[in-house]
């Protein structure tokens, strides 16, 4: 191991017992929460779902839907699914920096293997989620009655133990008390989930070196339309092949 690699490894480390501690903290704090006072921000800012579809497709913004092992585990069982067909690993970031070689080198280890943390939904070459219709007006959830809670609980979601509230044309609307207590009660069950898998995932992350060959490596596969790909997720880790097919991205898995 490089005095570089050796100097990420620590850095590594330290982020990883800062972000635990944090987490573990907001985990404890939520046993105390106001799941009224939450319900109260909900009345306040009116929401009703207009079943636009516009959260699940990519003109309207940032429409990534990131999912947990468990929730795949959820829509493969209820479905009949493969993880291949639900999910894709989150690489959007990564490859996001893939002008900037020292930044993008930093997820490939030494054999040329991307190292993405997590997963999100598949979505179409359009940017549209995968399991919305594109055919007439109905925008039907072909996952519905299993689909992630990010999605049943949008717009809202917590962050440091406070509301935030996305963009949605549904706001605004009356709604009564009741749907206000159930989302506030889903919102702090999906808190909770949200943190025990962040924990879990950096508990179990497995640290790699990365090099200059292995970069190289990695964008010789490139050129190829796929790569190795090691998720790191609250389950260790998944290896497979990244495949670009007709500007789709698919993850099929080996071992």
């Amino acid at each position: 191991m490089t005095k570089q690699n050796e100097s990420d490894r620590k850095g590594i480390e330290k982020l990883r017992t800062f972000m635990i501690c944090k987490w573990r903290e907001e985990l404890a704090c939520l046993e105390d929460i106001n799941i009224e006072n939450i319900a109260l921000q909900i009345q306040k800012a009116g929401f009703r779902c207009l079943r636009c579809g516009s959260c699940c497709r990519s003109k309207d913004g940032d429409n990534r839907v990131f999912i947990t092992p468990a929730e795949i585990d959820l829509i493969s069982e209820t479905y009949d699914m493969d993880l291949e067909d639900i999910a894709l690993p989150c690489i959007d970031d990564i490859l996001s920096n893939s002008d900037n070689q020292q930044e993008l080198q930093s997820f490939i280890d030494t054999e040329g293997n991307l190292h993405p943390t997590g997963w999100m939904l598949l979505r179409g070459d359009n940017g549209n989620c995968k399991f919305i219709s594109d055919a007439g007006p109905s925008n039907k959830c072909r996952i519905y009655n299993s689909r992630p809670s990010l999605c049943s609980t949008y717009p809202f979601h917590m962050e440091n133990m406070d509301l935030e509230i996305c963009e949605c044309p549904g706001l605004g609307m009356d709604i009564e008390w009741k749907e206000c207590m159930d989302i506030a009660r889903k919102l702090i069950q999906r808190y909770i989930s949200e943190l025990k898998d962040f924990i879990l995932t950096y508990e179990k992350y497995e640290y790699f070196s990365s090099s200059s060959k292995g970069y190289d490596i990695y964008l010789g596969r490139l050129n190829k339309g796929e790569n190795v790909c090691i998720v790191h997720d609250s389950r260790g880790i998944r290896k497979g092949l990244l495949i670009s097919k007709c500007g789709d991205l698919k993850f099929i898995r080996s071992m």
